[in-house]
């Protein structure tokens, strides 16, 4: 039986970009990921890795921002829509980026769409 690890990143806007730490150590460690998933700023970190940018190509997009000082970010609503308006053009760059979608039948089965209001309830 092979062992594959599934990763999930969480949101927490200017905070998120920790996730990108964690890719890092991951790798140092040999420590393969072969499924990735995230939200808010955890699904930017997790799309730019799935596109194929390492840890450090991630952690320099973010430094290239103006408004993020590493030490000390700022991680109110403002600087966060700031962040996504200076994000927008990189991110839209990634939509051409064919990503293998192995589970689409799978997530079929799962998503919420195909639960009836008689099964939620």
């Amino acid at each position: 039986m092979t062992v594959q690890i599934g990763l999930a990143l969480s949101g927490g806007g200017a905070k998120g970009i920790a996730h990108v730490g964690v890719l890092k150590v991951l790798e140092e460690a040999q420590i393969p990921v072969h499924v990735l998933a995230g939200t808010s700023m955890g699904g930017i970190v997790a799309a730019a890795y799935a596109a194929g940018l390492s840890p450090a190509e991630i952690e320099q997009f973010f430094r290239s921002l103006r408004l993020l000082d590493m030490d000390q970010i700022d991680t109110t609503i403002k600087a966060g829509e700031e962040a996504a308006r200076q994000c927008l053009p990189e991110l839209l760059a990634l939509r051409d980026t064919p990503l293998p979608n192995r589970w689409a039948r799978w997530w079929r089965s799962l998503r919420s769409s195909h639960i009836s209001r008689q099964d939620v309830q």
